[in-house]
């Protein structure tokens, strides 16, 4: 029974004595101040309850109390306990679910003789972050398969398993559906499947090559590139695949079919003026409209911010490498967003404030993400294969 004891004291010995707390001078002087450890800056969601452990030591055994001078309405201390020189105790940090943002705070130890420490921190109050999805081709197994992973680069999962390619993803509005292309019929043509793989289905039969699908913004109609007028034109069909109808008609090569995000307008690539630059229609082929005028060496893969303001797409830029550009839908302000290696396939995260692209300056094609500005470019996959193609959904 008294070794019993003994151990119990011993653990909350070890338990007073290892909770974080400064180290004191081995010649602290008499009547020394206390000292308070550290607490380091915190960040919670709103709603949420966080509990710190608080720790006070005094080397001369003062009795000690804990306060909090600055506290922005949702701090509190509970649980306070002393043994010898040290005290501890319990800061709970519980933000209503209403609140919001950054906010200062500061504890206190106080001896009761004049002698104090504190430390300042601050809290971050911010909704979690939801791990969006971004869908990508890659040939990590021998030839190209559609991958999806989350948006910080986690859960990388392959879809598609053939020993044909599959390439050109592409969600659907609700992300429940990816439509991409696939050459297990032996030559491109447009599959639809669920977004995790299971059911694909093929759309379209042709023995010309259909590629680049995208689906319009209400999710019941496909556009995509079709050689089978004789060169490459947009086509649009219904999400069954039924209703395939022609809307451009140039003896040019026009590709990269996207819609607008009200669903009014199509964004494409064409040839008609030289090297591929970038137009705009209307959904029924009308009012075909050349909207780069930049002298490039060509310009593809256009994409529309989420709110329709902007088009993204890729261009070989004066240094001859492809690069990512910005222009706003009435063609100006045309912005250069990329140095470094070939960088292309850009495309908006759902809120707009940041792209995917792929991008070979790591030496190989990989996925990256990065501000709408282009600053803060981050890499979210290192194989050692190609990665490109993304396409991002929430």
């Amino acid at each position: 029974m008294k070794l019993r004891v003994v151990l119990i004291i011993l653990a909350l010995t070890t338990m007073f004595f290892s909770c974080g707390k400064k180290e004191s001078s081995p010649t602290a002087p008499k009547n020394a101040a206390p000292e308070l450890a550290g607490i380091g800056n915190q960040s919670v969601t709103p709603g949420q309850t966080k509990d710190l452990a608080l720790c006070a030591a005094d080397a001369d055994g003062d009795s000690l109390s804990f306060s909090i001078p600055t506290n922005p309405g949702f701090l509190s201390i509970t649980g306070f306990s002393q043994l010898g020189d040290t005290a501890i105790a319990t800061l709970v940090i519980a933000p209503e679910d209403t609140i919001t943002g950054s906010f200062n705070a500061t504890v206190q130890v106080s001896d009761g003789r004049g002698g104090v420490d504190s430390e300042s921190f601050t809290i971050e109050v911010a909704e979690p972050s939801i791990l969006t999805k971004i869908v990508f081709k890659s040939d990590r197994s021998g030839n190209w398969d559609i991958w999806v992973m989350n948006s910080d680069g986690s859960n990388q999962t392959q879809l598609t398993i053939d020993q044909a390619a599959d390439f050109a993803p592409a969600f659907s509005p609700d992300g429940s559906k990816i439509v991409f292309v696939s050459e297990r019929g032996g030559n491109g043509d447009i599959w639809v499947m669920n977004s995790d793989g299971s059911n694909p289905v093929q759309l379209t039969t042709d023995p010309a090559d259909d590629d680049a699908p995208a689906f319009s913004p209400d999710g019941n109609k496909i556009v995509f590139e079709s050689k089978r007028s004789g060169n490459y034109d947009i086509w649009l069909m219904n999400l069954d695949g039924s209703d395939k109808t022609q809307l451009t008609t140039d003896s040019a090569d026009e590709w990269f079919p996207t819609f607008s995000p009200e669903g009014n307008k199509i964004a494409f690539t064409s040839t008609r003026s030289g090297e591929g630059d970038i137009y705009l229609m209307n959904i029924d082929g009308s009012s075909q409209t050349r909207l780069s005028t930049k002298q490039t060496y060509g310009e593809w893969f256009p994409n529309f911010s989420p709110d329709g303001t902007k088009i993204v797409f890729t261009a070989v830029s004066s240094t001859l490498w492809l690069d990512i550009y910005v222009i706003n839908i009435d063609g100006t302000n045309e912005t250069r967003l990329t140095y470094g290696g070939d960088n292309m396939d850009a495309n908006f995260s759902p809120d707009g404030t940041k792209m995917a692209f792929a991008s070979s300056r790591s030496g190989n094609y990989d996925i990256w993400v990065m501000s709408a500005s282009g600053d803060d470019e981050v890499q979210l996959t290192t194989h050692p294969d190609k990665d490109m193609a993304p396409d991002w959904h929430e």
